[in-house]
């Protein structure tokens, strides 16, 4: 009798677990749901200025297990970017969100930690279309083709023991 006890709570403790993580990954990767999920969480936010509605999003980028959007709001006066975090069930749940005035955001580089490793992911507006960027971090110097878009993300791949600063104003578009 006991051991069915400690078998059914076994059972039930691991049906909550499921449902549970389940219900946390409930992101497609899905250009309206995306919207739909940053429009929410920046009408309950409301740390900036925000008309209703507005979110375009600019770019987005699958590195391993994540998924980074980058998106603009308010006609292009604001932007931001979401990390997503993909499940087993292969949907996604938001790990950071970041948005603020578009000159201070494309100021701020962020670190990614993924399943296989450590990226600088870099966002940035290019709307003179240049085609490399160069910069230096860590006493290394890096080029990167840049895409053909308005709006990009580029992640480089870096040492699991990096310790990222603010590289914006060695930035040099070509």
């Amino acid at each position: 009798m006991i051991k069915k006890i400690i078998v059914m709570m076994t059972l039930l403790i691991s049906v909550v677990y499921i449902v549970g993580y389940l219900n946390d990954f409930r992101i497609l990767n899905n250009n309206n749901m995306l919207k739909n999920k940053i429009n929410q969480r920046m009408v309950d936010q409301q740390n900036v200025d925000y008309h209703d509605e507005s979110v375009v999003i600019r770019d987005k980028i699958k590195i391993d297990n994540k998924l980074i959007v980058l998106f603009t709001f308010n006609e292009d006066d604001g932007v931001g970017w979401l990390e997503l975090d993909q499940g087993y069930n292969l949907s996604y749940k938001v790990e950071r969100y970041m948005y603020g005035v578009k000159d201070e955001m494309f100021k701020m580089n962020r670190t990614i930690d993924t399943k296989k490793g450590k990226y600088l992911m870099i966002i940035g507006h290019n709307p003179d279309y240049h085609t490399i960027i160069r910069f230096n971090f860590e006493e290394n110097s890096y080029e990167e083709i840049l895409p053909k878009k308005e709006y990009f993300i580029i992640h480089i791949n870096i040492p699991e023991t990096s310790d990222p600063k603010s590289i914006a104003q060695n930035i040099k578009f070509e």
